[in-house]
């Protein structure tokens, strides 16, 4: 029995439960997902702004105090805390794979609400919504190097990793925390083609013969320069692994649809599977719009079936219904939650667009300067770097020697 069924235990689909548990806690709701112990290991930024709204409770301010103070946070160290405040507030959880909607409409006949947030790659919004997007486009390719190793990981100080983004001919993004290193290289169309199927899942060792030579070049210079500059030493029982990963901007053209059967069934779309913005933008436009929707959810599934029937406006009109991200007779709360979405969606695909041509200027002239610094720079100026002794120096000096006599 529930009242709302949220489809997918990610930190999105815990957040908007939670919240919509707290602010009316009469509600029944269930959470599905096919696995049962989340998957992803990487870590995202969490921007405090995206957690403000959040109704008062003392675990769930624990939780938002938590990520604030550490900013960037371990997914499933996320996923877990939110899972956990979930089953103290008496929310279920079901390991279930979502394929066909009317079959959930059968296994949970009281439930009001339907709530997709099961990713990118959301099944709720191919089947319920047709998969439709207003915006699909890729504005990034980067391919990521990650290996572990044998001490913590530290970075590069700015002068070497400026150099080193000189040498590989592109702008290229390191992080180092733990025993991990990542490297991520933002290469060309036709580089990423030649590598596109080095996925997560099946990712690539640095000996594939498809790798293009000067990328390869460039991520063993990297290597070589972190081993030498920093002492690192890598984890010989773990190989160095390359993926293709493509960054996306999308929007589900809708957000929200009533059953067409009058049975007063509304579903809705949040966080990835209502839209994806690179940069790590996307968590955070997916926790505002769990806020939002939770409030609305907390209202509207306290009425019963009928009065929500009563209740729905008509926009029809493919003009109101595009501007509004709507299908069908909707409740006015959830028509502006897809109010909301699309707000949100127009203003972080703009910050996302603006990020993308910033990196794109900086690809530029690392290429520019890859090319030109052998030829007209190389042969006359010789920079000599001093090792980097001091704890807390940023740039290391460099020993200049003069040009040679004509």
């Amino acid at each position: 029995m529930a009242d709302v069924v949220v489809v997918g235990a990610g930190p999105v689909g815990l957040w908007t439960a939670i919240q919509a548990k707290i602010q009316n806690n009469n509600l029944r709701i269930t959470i599905l997902d096919k696995y049962a112990d989340y998957q992803r290991k990487q870590a995202l930024w969490v921007d405090p702004k995206s957690l403000l709204g959040v109704p008062d409770h003392e675990e769930l301010k624990k939780i938002c105090d938590n990520f604030k103070e550490k900013k960037l946070v371990p997914i499933q160290e996320m996923q877990e805390a939110l899972a956990g405040c979930a089953k103290a507030l008496g929310i279920k959880f079901k390991t279930e794979t979502f394929e066909d909607p009317s079959a959930l409409k059968t296994e949970f006949p009281d439930a009001q609400v339907f709530i997709g947030a099961d990713g990118a790659y959301s099944k709720v919004r191919e089947t319920v919504f047709g998969n439709v997007k207003s915006l699909d486009r890729t504005v990034q390719r980067i391919v990521q190097v990650s290996y572990k190793t044998k001490t913590n990981a530290q970075k590069l100080n700015q002068l070497h990793e400026t150099s080193m983004k000189v040498n590989a001919g592109t702008f290229v993004q390191e992080h180092a925390k733990g025993y991990g290193v990542a490297l991520r290289f933002f290469v060309t169309p036709s580089d990423y083609e030649r590598v596109k199927d080095a996925k997560a899942r099946t990712p690539w060792t640095l000996d594939n013969s498809k790798i293009p030579e000067s990328l390869k070049k460039g991520i063993e210079d990297w290597i070589r320069t972190r081993k030498q500059k920093l002492g690192e030493e890598i984890d010989d029982t773990a190989q160095i692994q390359l993926t293709a990963v493509p960054l996306h901007v999308y929007s589900a053209r809708r957000v929200v649809a009533q059953d067409k059967d009058n049975s007063g069934v509304t579903w809705c779309l949040v966080g990835d599977a209502a839209g994806g913005v690179p940069y790590f933008r996307s968590l955070n436009k997916g926790l505002l719009e769990g806020t939002r929707l939770a409030s609305v959810v907390a209202r509207v599934t306290d009425q019963s079936r009928q009065d929500i029937a009563m209740g729905r406006i008509w926009r029809g009109a493919s003009y109101f219904t595009s501007w509004w991200k709507v299908e069908g007779n909707v409740d006015r709360d959830f028509a502006a939650y897809a109010t909301f979405v699309s707000y949100t969606a127009v203003r972080e695909n703009i910050g996302a667009f603006i990020k993308s041509i910033g990196i794109n200027l900086l690809r530029l002239i690392f290429a520019v300067t890859y090319y030109v610094t052998p030829t007209f720079v190389s042969n006359w100026v010789k920079v000599t770097f001093l090792d980097w002794e001091r704890e807390g120096v940023e740039l290391l000096d460099a020993v200049v020697e003069p040009l040679p006599a004509t």
